[in-house]
C-alpha cells in the first residue's frame, strides 16, 4: 500500500491528436495510441524510497535507460504526452531534483518520455499496474533491484481474479448427540450490580421486595416512605457516615452511602440530610430527607 503524501502531478492539458497511419504499417504500429493522463510522485513506507506512476489507459511497450547514474529516462511507445516542461515536488526535494516530460517521434511511432533526476543513485523496480507504469525507486536490495543500464517492459494481460470454487457441503444428516445432565456445562451467570440498578430485575415486581444480597432477607426500604431520625456524622470520614431512618411500619434502618433502597440507592449523606437516586421504570428521581430534631 502506498501513501500519497502530496507530490508531483502533471495534469493533462486539452490537446487534439490526429492519428493517421499509412496502409503498409506493421501490426505493432496499428495499435491504438493512448494518452499519458498524469505523472505522479508518491512516497512509500520504505525509507529513502518513492514511487513514480505514469498513468495511461492501456499498456504499451516501455523502455528505460540511465542517461547517467542519477538520471532515469523512461519511454512509453505509442503514447502521447499532452503536457511538457519540468515539475518539482516540494515534499520530495530531498530525493528528486526534477521531473521532465517531453514528446518525440520515432518514425511514425509517437513516444512519451519522462526523465527523473534523483539526488543519489537508486535501485528501481518497473512493473505494470492497473493504473499504468509504476517505477519504485529505493536503495538497492532484494526487494528493489539495483539500477541497470537499460530495460524493457512489454504489455502483459492483467489476469482477472477467479472466484474460488464453491465448497462442497456434506448433506449427510448428523444426529445431534445428547449431553448427559451431569456433563452439561453450567450456564448460570451472576451479575454483580453493586449500588447500581440491576437491569435484569423484572419491571413488574411483587408487593414486598427482598434484597437477595442481604442474609437477613429484609425488604428494601422505600425512600419515599422513610423518616430521617438521626445521622452519625464523621467530619473527617463523610463516606462512613450512617443515617438512621424509620418507615411507616416502625421498622428502623441504618444506611450508608451506596446502600440499596427500593428502585435506587443512597447517593449522599450530609450532616443533616440524606439523598437517594431512584430510577422508577426509566424515570430518574432524586429524593432528599432532612433531619428536623
Amino acid at each position: 500500500m502506498h501513501i500519497a503524501v502530496g507530490a508531483v502531478m502533471l495534469t493533462m492539458l486539452s490537446v487534439t491528436v490526429t492519428q493517421g497511419q499509412e496502409q503498409g504499417e506493421s501490426g505493432s504500429q496499428q495499435e491504438e495510441i493512448v494518452d499519458v493522463t498524469s505523472i505522479e510522485l508518491i512516497e512509500s513506507y520504505a525509507p529513502e524510497s518513492f514511487i513514480l506512476v505514469i498513468r495511461c489507459a492501456r499498456q504499451r511497450e516501455v523502455n528505460w535507460f540511465w542517461a547517467k547514474n542519477t538520471t532515469l529516462v523512461i519511454d512509453v511507445r505509442l503514447a502521447y504526452m499532452p503536457f511538457r516542461g519540468e515539475a518539482l515536488g516540494e515534499l520530495l526535494l530531498r530525493e528528486v531534483s526534477s521531473v521532465r516530460a517531453s514528446q518525440f517521434m520515432e518514425g511514425i511511432v509517437p513516444i512519451a518520455r519522462v526523465e527523473v533526476d534523483v539526488r543519489t543513485p537508486k535501485g528501481i523496480d518497473v512493473r505494470w499496474t492497473t493504473e499504468g507504469v509504476e517505477v519504485t525507486f529505493g536503495p538497492p536490495g532484494p526487494s528493489i533491484p539495483a539500477p541497470t543500464l537499460a530495460g524493457r517492459l512489454t504489455p502483459t494481460a492483467i489476469s482477472e481474479v477467479q472466484p474460488p470454487p464453491p465448497a462442497t457441503v456434506d448433506t449427510t444428516a448428523v444426529e445431534p448427540q445428547a449431553i448427559p445432565a451431569e456433563e452439561a456445562p453450567d450456564r448460570q451467570l451472576e451479575y454483580r450490580h453493586g449500588t447500581r440498578i440491576n437491569p435484569f430485575d423484572p419491571l413488574i415486581k411483587p408487593p414486598v421486595e427482598v434484597d437477595l444480597t442481604n442474609t437477613l432477607t429484609r425488604p428494601l426500604p422505600d425512600a419515599e416512605q422513610l423518616q430521617l431520625t438521626g445521622i452519625s456524622w464523621l467530619e473527617n470520614r463523610p463516606d462512613d457516615c450512617v443515617a438512621l431512618l424509620r418507615d411507616g411500619n416502625g421498622m428502623n434502618y441504618r444506611l450508608k452511602k451506596g446502600d440499596r433502597v427500593k428502585f435506587g440507592y443512597v447517593s449522599e449523606i450530609g450532616p443533616k440530610e440524606i439523598s437517594f437516586v431512584l430510577d422508577i421504570y426509566g424515570r430518574r428521581k432524586v429524593v432528599t430527607l432532612r433531619y428536623n430534631p
